[in-house]
């Protein structure tokens, strides 16, 4: 019966030998795939954030209009203050530049 314990006894410590090395063979092959899946996790974060910013660059009618109103009351503002023309009308220069901020700023606020 002690040869046959001794046989055991070496061939369980072969098995708890080959079942260690497998465990640790598991467990970097486990690191690897944790790494892979956060390099994907982190690659979707940047193609969400791509797709979002992609879709800020179109524009609807309506913020089309806005922004186009924006800019038409703007180069009125900037051509009359180059212009520096005193208008021979009721209104002057400095308070059409004012009533062209308030609209700017009115149409600012559309756009928020």
């Amino acid at each position: 019966m002690t040869k046959f314990t001794q046989k055991l006894s070496s061939q369980f410590i072969w098995v708890m030998w080959i079942v260690m090395i497998l465990c640790i063979i598991s467990f970097f092959r486990s690191c690897t795939l944790s790494n892979q899946v956060k390099r994907v996790e982190r690659e979707l974060i940047e193609t969400k954030t791509e797709i979002h910013d992609f879709k800020e660059m179109f524009w609807t009618k309506e913020e089309f209009d806005t922004r186009l109103s924006i800019h038409g009351l703007e180069t009125s503002k900037r051509t009359l203050y180059d212009w520096n023309a005193v208008v021979r009308t009721v209104v002057r220069p400095d308070d059409r530049m004012r009533e062209y901020d308030k609209k700017i700023d009115e149409e600012r606020r559309k756009l928020e």
